[in-house]
């Protein structure tokens, strides 16, 4: 169900912004910067009979990573089908589809993190767009977490013909959750599934 710019716009949320600063090595050569914080993301889907053997089907995600100012993006489907047709079998175009986009500014939303990683609240407001209309709605989920603690590490680095070298490094400590809530009208309910937890990362740039 997701296009290529909501992957894009995923991978984008994976690096946040960062403060970066100089090395006293040498200031004019060498960019360093951290950042940690929170995380939470949710993907839910939901289905529910409207009569005259039609099911809506809501199916969304959630991405949200910060500090105390919180980034937001995700997007919501809401699809009607005729009976016994669903949107994954959907051959003929027989469904009518909405599609919204979730964005809001950092500070807008705040994630707040139990003790012990046991639950996690994102409450605030965001904007949901179809492109045409932007309109302000309040968010309050829930999540809670199910399983053990996990840990999980990412790197990577390159070197451009230039001689500039790069190099990222990111460590997410979660749990597995489930979640409820809503967006505005838009309940989250039915399969959620998502995670949350704490990430630290480090980047570095070197001129030549």
């Amino acid at each position: 169900m997701s296009s290529p710019l909501r992957r894009i716009a995923a991978a984008a949320l994976a690096m946040p912004l960062a403060v970066g600063m100089a090395t006293s090595a040498d200031a004019k050569s060498t960019f360093q910067a951290k950042s940690s914080g929170n995380f939470a993301s949710v993907f839910w889907e939901d289905a529910q009979s409207i009569g005259a053997d039609q099911t809506l089907y809501t199916i969304g995600s959630i991405e949200a990573r910060g500090d105390q100012q919180v980034d937001v993006f995700g997007w919501v489907d809401e699809i009607t089908c005729p009976d016994p047709i669903t949107p994954f079998d959907d051959e003929f175009g027989d469904c009518s589809y909405d599609s919204r986009w979730i964005f809001t500014d950092p500070g807008a939303v705040t994630l707040t993190l139990a003790k012990k990683k046991a639950s996690a609240q994102l409450t605030g407001t965001v904007v949901l767009t179809d492109g045409m209309v932007d309109t302000a709605v309040a968010l309050d989920v829930t999540l809670v977490g199910t399983g053990p603690t996990y840990r999980t590490s990412n790197s990577f680095s390159y070197r451009d013909s230039d001689g500039v070298s790069y190099s990222f490094r990111s460590q997410d400590t979660g749990r597995q959750a489930t979640a409820t809530g809503s967006i505005g009208d838009v309940i989250i309910s039915g399969d959620s599934s998502g995670s949350f937890g704490t990430y630290r990362q480090m980047e570095r740039e070197v001129l030549p």
